[in-house]
């Protein structure tokens, strides 16, 4: 029987023709790949520019939800659960060798529930979790709910969270293309109804920004509640969205924490 390597698995090969997985750079000596989970509304391609700033040997791996990019013939999710099985069905291929995930606001909830997904063999091999912009999922974020509104009140909100170019927002036609998807994306979160279940084993890093009106800084420390390994904590000058606006400051605190990991 012929074996596969993980880019030639016939499961990996029909699942990445839809682009759920975008592939920023490779490494002829992988040591480590850094899958990216973006926020509700988010592209995957808000990751592109990261593969630059980290080590050698770390593979930066966009996750692209369904219903934008190459993936929009894929009718938006708006379950965590629906989610989480087809992002484990498309990633399991890649997950035996050392992985980390990032995910910001939606991301991290959405990456906090594949890791617990993941079987043993596949568990073993995350080496680190990074949770950004959002606080633990056994917690409620109080937030109003926005996915059900009407279309101009759905819209007013999203300019209200910022995140979304102002000119897309104005833009009438283009807005009713993609209304659905995030719709659905908000959905997601929103619906979102946390089970216990066993902790992560990696260790963690948190992020959140100082002036962030949709994170209570004080709970996102709680993220180490849902995992046995160790936890660190960083605060970053910023709103909701300082992973934009501090990357810099974000791809440092990710460059060092994934060189301890691959050179250690």
């Amino acid at each position: 029987m012929m074996s596969h390597s993980p880019i030639d698995h016939p499961l990996a090969r029909s699942l990445s023709d839809r682009n759920w997985l975008i592939w920023f750079n490779r490494e002829s000596e992988l040591r480590l790949r850094l899958f990216c989970f973006p926020y509700a509304g988010g592209d995957a391609n808000i990751f592109r520019a990261w593969a630059n700033a980290m080590p050698t040997g770390v593979e930066v791996i966009g996750v692209q939800y369904p219903g934008r990019g190459a993936n929009d013939a894929v009718p938006p999710i708006d379950r965590c659960d629906e989610m989480v099985a087809r992002l484990h069905m498309v990633m399991s291929p890649w997950l035996q060798g050392d992985f980390a995930f990032f995910g910001h606001s939606n991301g991290a909830l959405i990456s906090f529930e594949l890791a617990r997904r993941l079987v043993p063999d596949e568990s073993r091999h995350q080496r680190h979790h990074f949770f950004s912009g959002r606080i633990p999922p056994h917690l409620s974020t109080g937030l109003k709910k926005i996915s059900s509104l009407a279309d101009e009140e759905f819209l007013r909100e999203l300019r209200n969270i910022g995140g979304t170019p102002l000119e897309l927002l104005g833009d009438r036609e283009l807005m009713n293309l993609i209304v659905d998807r995030l719709r659905a994306d908000f959905a997601l979160g929103e619906n979102y109804v946390f089970q216990p279940g066993r902790p992560l084993a990696c260790d963690i890093s948190t992020l959140h920004g100082d002036n962030d009106d949709l994170v209570d800084g004080d709970l996102v420390k709680r993220w180490s509640e849902l995992t046995k390994g160790c936890a660190h904590h960083y605060v970053l000058s910023g709103n909701h969205f300082f992973l934009n606006s501090r990357r810099a400051e974000v791809l440092m605190i990710l460059r060092l924490k994934l060189q301890q990991i691959v050179f250690q």
